[in-house]
């Protein structure tokens, strides 16, 4: 919601994903890599009456999706969400129960307050603890807001979920644009997708709204 109040305008990717999402659904949908990034480590625009005038600064996006492992297409329902958030509701009712992961693909991303590798191993490994990583068929982890985080939290995801819980045949596509980091998309929770990883392309399979 943050971005309908960005300064100056709200960025073109966002706006498009808004309308094509929300308010033109298609029985299928293509979600796209954004063609730019946002440094919110160093270039960070605070909300302050004298930045009232100044429009983000993006880059070129030279990675896009990016595939940690595994191949081939998984389908299933999103479900997910911000891992700061999730340790808050662990062991509490609205947590879901290991049967409400079952076939699902899993949408995980991290705040702007730059979450250390080892707090995002502890959490991966609580998930891994609880049967999660046996029962979901795909991952999807959002663009770190920091980009000093890019090539330490790949190798979280590897080592946690392809070595230590045994499943290296997930597939996980690294780099969405969806959660803390800008330019940011939409993944609605509970809709089928379609995670290819070999062509590197993310699908919703029924839309958003009617």
């Amino acid at each position: 919601m943050t971005n309908f109040a960005e300064y100056v305008k709200i960025n073109d990717y966002t706006l498009q994903m808004i309308r094509d999402t929300l308010f033109n659904p298609k029985p299928m949908l293509e979600i796209p890599s954004a063609p730019y990034w946002y440094d919110d480590e160093d270039e960070k625009i605070w909300w302050k009456e004298e930045n009232i005038n100044t429009l983000r600064q993006y880059h070129p996006e030279e990675i896009g999706y990016e595939i940690v492992q595994g191949s081939g297409i998984a389908e299933g329902e999103l479900l997910g969400g911000c891992l700061d958030v999730f340790i808050e509701l662990i062991g509490t009712p609205i947590w879901p129960k290991v049967n409400e992961w079952q076939g699902k693909i899993m949408f995980l991303e991290t705040s702007e307050e730059d979450m250390s590798c080892d707090y995002l191993t502890w959490i991966l490994r609580n998930l891994q603890a609880q049967g999660i990583f046996d029962v979901i068929k795909g991952i999807l982890v959002g663009k770190p807001a920091r980009r000093s985080k890019y090539e330490p939290y790949k190798d979280v995801y590897k080592k946690v979920v392809g070595k230590e819980a045994g499943h290296p045949e997930i597939p996980i596509m690294f780099n969405v644009n969806f959660g803390h980091a800008e330019p940011i998309g939409i993944i609605p929770y509970g809709l089928k997708c379609r995670l290819d990883a070999d062509n590197k392309t993310l699908t919703l399979l029924e839309p958003a709204t009617m």
